[in-house]
């Protein structure tokens, strides 16, 4: 760590003095912005691990693995972009993810800003691939008598597939992998979508207003209820 901030600061002198005597405004690269912010987050000799309070120390990692080279060009960052957006099929808000803030960010040219938008967008990535593995909510928090342990992930691999799938533009694969496996999941998200059909069509219809139906009543309003 303090090495780094040694490497930084020297650059940063640097520029100063070549700004005085040139004229042009010092700039770090995209990788030395990346490094100046996550490698502190390298925890060493500890062993990685991956859930929600330890991404940073995986987004560190993840990067430190990269040399600190940038990893969401153009197409992989579209590529994020949807796959985020298509969390809400899986009943998750993509709103919980940044997207909108990953979207304004997506023109950035301003190598801080790209190392910010690296971050977040790695971040994201991690965070949802987390939820649709393991689930949001702890099962424990809602049901004192739940018994079922959650799904083990190896961190080491897992980041591996991650970097890999980045590398290869394999993005959406990446997604599909972390959904559960289960039929009747499958089903569930095909479900969710004609609901939501249903909603963007105006809902269902209202029954209109009369006395309390109950078994056995002839009623105008039953087929209406039916439907």
């Amino acid at each position: 760590m303090l090495k780094c901030y040694a490497r930084f600061l020297a650059r940063l002198l640097t520029g100063v003095l070549l700004c005085s005597l040139c004229g042009p405004a010092f700039a770090i690269t995209v990788p030395e912005a990346l490094q100046f912010r996550l490698e502190r987050e390298v925890a060493e000799p500890e062993p990685i691990s991956l859930d929600v309070r330890s991404l940073p120390q995986a987004v560190a990692t993840f990067y430190a693995e990269r040399a600190y080279a940038p990893a969401w060009d153009e197409g992989r960052y579209a590529l994020l972009l949807k796959s985020l957006d298509d969390l809400s099929g899986d009943g998750l808000n993509p709103a919980d993810y940044g997207l909108a803030h990953l979207r304004a960010l997506a023109a950035a040219t301003a190598p801080e800003v790209i190392a910010e938008r690296e971050i977040d967008a790695t971040r994201a990535c991690l965070l949802a691939l987390l939820h649709l593995y393991r689930g949001k909510v702890d099962p424990t928090t809602l049901d004192t008598h739940w018994n079922f342990p959650p799904r083990k992930i190896d961190p080491v691999q897992a980041l591996h597939e991650v970097a890999v799938a980045v590398r290869e533009n394999r993005i959406e694969e990446l997604f599909d992998r972390a959904r559960p496996v289960w039929g009747y999941y499958d089903r569930l998200r095909i479900a969710l979508s004609q609901l939501r059909k249903i909603e963007a069509a105006g809902g269902w219809p209202e029954l209109p207003a009369g006395p309390t139906l109950k078994p056995g009543m002839s009623d105008p309003r039953v087929p209406l209820l039916r439907r």
